[in-house]
């Protein structure tokens, strides 16, 4: 593909295909713009919250919202899927975030192919975990990718790329709310380019690839072993989901947010050296982690103050997992 000129000046039919909120001002764009999206399909409705009430993904709300048909199959392998995706005769499939692997069969329907917004510098953080783990891992720079989609895990051949820094407070929440507005601006760019004969397509490199796999709650484990810059980037990255923990006596807190000192201390890893209404600070590996905003288990989020002073947190505590 190298360029792919359409054949008129005919708004071209695409399937939008995405599931959470960092979708959202993708299909927000299209919508707005000079093509036509005849239909969204999204992750089926899930369990949630306490009632365990059945909700919709955020991008069903937006086909509600502008008329456009809605489809949530649980899989796109069975013949019957399949003849209805073709049955849209999409020139484009545009995929943000949806959550489940196209089969080749959906890959070679739409007549110019299917496109990725993959919010990473690929060949960089491919996977579920881009946004999370660009954090975790302490880089200083991620961005976006439109990407001609092949039977990989993202590795189809890039098309436009555009950088975003990594701030030190960024959350995973805070970095992808502003990749989700650069991911729609360079999905209006790469269709502009399409237009225009001027969109070409690089293949990856491989051998400069890393994997960002889906996060599980496992990894919000602060081990107090490490480097407290490190476990900063841990509570940054896991936010909102699934949130960095620790253990106090046998019960699990999150720790909503922190920062890191370079200070040191006769403790040992995960040893509580001060306690007050500025924090509760924990020894590391290397420096302390001030923990600013903790959630005890079955308990509202609260500062550090109410904490301290609520559960009778004193230096000397050992904290970590539970024995």
């Amino acid at each position: 593909m190298s360029p792919w000129p359409p054949p008129d000046d005919a708004p071209l039919r695409i399937v939008f295909m995405g599931s959470p909120g960092i979708a959202r001002p993708c299909i927000d764009r299209l919508i707005g713009g000079p093509e036509q999206v005849v239909a969204i399909y999204c992750q089926p409705d899930k369990r949630a919250g306490r009632g365990r009430k059945l909700t919709p993904p955020p991008i069903a709300h937006c086909a509600a919202e502008n008329a456009i048909p809605l489809y949530q199959p649980r899989g796109l392998r069975k013949p019957e899927e399949q003849e209805r995706f073709a049955s849209l005769k999409p020139d484009f499939a545009v995929v943000v975030a949806y959550g489940k692997i196209l089969p080749p069969a959906i890959l070679a329907i739409p007549r110019y192919g299917c496109i990725n917004v993959h919010f990473s510098l690929l060949p960089a953080y491919r996977g579920a975990g881009p946004v999370q783990w660009a954090i975790i891992r302490g880089e200083r720079e991620t961005g976006v990718t439109t990407m001609q989609m092949d039977e990989g895990l993202d590795t189809g051949p890039a098309l436009l790329q555009r950088s975003e820094p990594i701030h030190a407070t960024d959350t995973s929440a805070s970095l992808a709310d502003r990749l989700a507005g650069v991911g729609a601006d360079l999905l209006a760019e790469t269709l502009a380019a399409f237009r225009d004969g001027t969109l070409e397509a690089r293949p990856q490199d491989d051998a400069a690839s890393s994997y960002a796999p889906m996060l599980s709650k496992a990894d919000g484990a602060l081990d107090w072993t490490r480097p407290a810059a490190d476990l900063d980037q841990l509570a940054r990255g896991t936010y909102p989901w699934p949130g960095a923990f620790t253990h106090r006596a046998g019960k699990r807190i999150k720790v909503i947010t922190a920062e890191p000192l370079k200070a040191s201390a006769r403790a040992t890893p995960g040893q509580v050296v001060r306690a007050g209404k500025e924090g509760v600070d924990v020894a590391c590996g290397d420096g302390q982690l001030r923990l600013l905003q903790l959630q005890p288990e079955g308990k509202r989020a609260m500062d550090a103050a109410s904490f301290v002073n609520g559960f009778r947190v004193q230096p000397g505590e050992q904290w970590g997992e539970p024995t």
